[in-house]
């Protein structure tokens, strides 16, 4: 089997239809080659003949990682070559429990001197028009750096442990912009929100593009001063009414630290349902 960078419009093709992937996957990366936000330089193939047995984009991070039947020790080599071209210290990769092949995946990262750092859940659900009563200002009307305050106001209370260990491994001020470079990127003004109570902000939900059909839950967080209130549901209907406008739109998909049950409340309480669930792999070099 060989391991190379993709170079032609056959192998580009077979890594969009990977049988191993699910189907919102595929869809994403065919989207991301589409719309020129990946380079057939970025992805990683394990080959043999005409056919595609691995794939892996490289960015900052491992994604759209997805494997065929293989022998463990090919997966593990593949890996390796993938872990050495990133050229990060620290690499991190997600896995869902819906992908073909996931044990598979999981031994040859666990083999790979990946560590397991988080079990989150996926929740999914049709987007719907919900009639919202309140003082919503999205990114055309509100600054940045409330954004970004609001951020560091919520890790107090935040339950997500990658957002956590951000802010103790960055400090705060770093991690709550760091997090909040990576949510507004190629993102539209309109998908970030922030909730007002008598003129104070009270809470901010982002919404992010997986592909044309998917929409994600990016981040939401109520600050603790306005906490049990319900402001966490309004925050998410929100976003799910923003995503009914796009005709395009079918799926809307929520992932949550399996320890955050202040977010699953309101996630459940928004007639979202359990998807399937998820592991964050990480690896220091």
């Amino acid at each position: 089997m060989e391991i190379k960078i993709v170079s032609t419009k056959d192998e580009l093709f077979a890594v969009c239809h990977m049988a191993a992937s699910s189907n919102a996957q595929n869809e994403a990366v065919s989207e991301e080659f589409h719309r020129g936000s990946l380079n057939m330089e970025d992805c990683l193939i394990l080959k043999e003949g005409q056919r595609i047995y691995g794939r892996i984009i490289l960015n900052r991070y491992l994604t759209y990682l997805t494997l065929e039947k293989i022998p463990v020790e090919r997966a593990v080599g593949f890996l390796k070559e993938a872990c050495n071209r990133i050229h990060e210290k620290h690499i991190v990769t997600h896995l869902y429990s819906d992908k073909s092949n996931h044990e598979l995946v999981k031994t040859s990262l666990l083999l790979s001197d990946f560590v397991i750092t988080q079990e989150k859940e996926s929740y999914i659900r049709q987007p719907y028009a919900y009639p919202i009563k309140a003082d919503l200002r999205d990114g055309r009307d509100v600054e940045d750096t409330l954004f970004i305050e609001m951020i560091q106001a919520c890790y107090e209370q935040n339950q997500d442990r990658s957002i956590r260990k951000d802010a103790i491994r960055y400090g705060r001020y770093k991690a709550a912009v760091k997090l909040f470079t990576e949510l507004i990127e190629q993102e539209p003004l309109t998908y970030r929100q922030m909730l007002f109570v008598n003129g104070t902000p009270a809470g901010i939900v982002f919404l992010n593009t997986s592909s044309e059909k998917y929409r994600g839950i990016g981040y939401l967080a109520v600050h603790p001063a306005f906490r049990a209130q319900g402001l966490g549901k309004v925050l998410l209907q929100a976003a799910c009414a923003l995503a009914a406008k796009e005709k395009s739109v079918s799926t809307i998909i929520g992932d949550i630290d399996v320890r955050n049950a202040y977010i699953r409340d309101i996630v459940q309480a928004c007639a979202f349902e359990l998807s399937c669930q998820e592991l964050v792999f990480e690896k220091n070099s």
